[in-house]
């Protein structure tokens, strides 16, 4: 199951998971939570939150993640994946390196220094 978690700015996709994340969470949860806030933002920031309750992804779920994440490869402006699972951590560790904005892996007991990084302003260019 996918929750967005409400405490955070319009340009921020904050989602909790837990239990089975499925095709349907995505397609009827955090597909359109993000294209309607794209809507409204050139650009979006994104807090992934897979906590002790959360078990696994069904594979169509997986592809949906990927297939929007490349539809909207340009516009994401940091991503925080917040997880105790190893392979998640690293997957995203390997895979990180191809997104073209920030992205960071923090321990699930480090969710607040998530949501710090991910509300931080970004640098201003000189």
């Amino acid at each position: 199951m996918i929750q967005i978690l409400p405490e955070f700015p319009d340009t921020v996709l904050a989602i909790s998971a837990t239990g089975l994340v499925t095709d349907a969470d995505y397609k009827t949860v955090l597909i359109p939570a993000a294209e309607d806030r794209l809507l409204r933002h050139d650009r979006l920031r994104v807090l992934y939150h897979l906590g002790p309750r959360f078990e696994r992804f069904e594979a169509a779920a997986m592809f949906d993640d990927a297939a929007f994440g490349l539809r909207h490869l340009r516009r994401f402006e940091r991503i925080a994946v917040v997880t105790d699972l190893s392979w998640c951590r690293n997957s995203v560790r390997m895979l990180g390196f191809m997104m073209p904005c920030p992205v960071r892996v923090f321990a699930d007991a480090d969710l607040a220094k998530a949501r710090d990084w991910i509300l931080e302003p970004s640098p201003t260019p000189a």
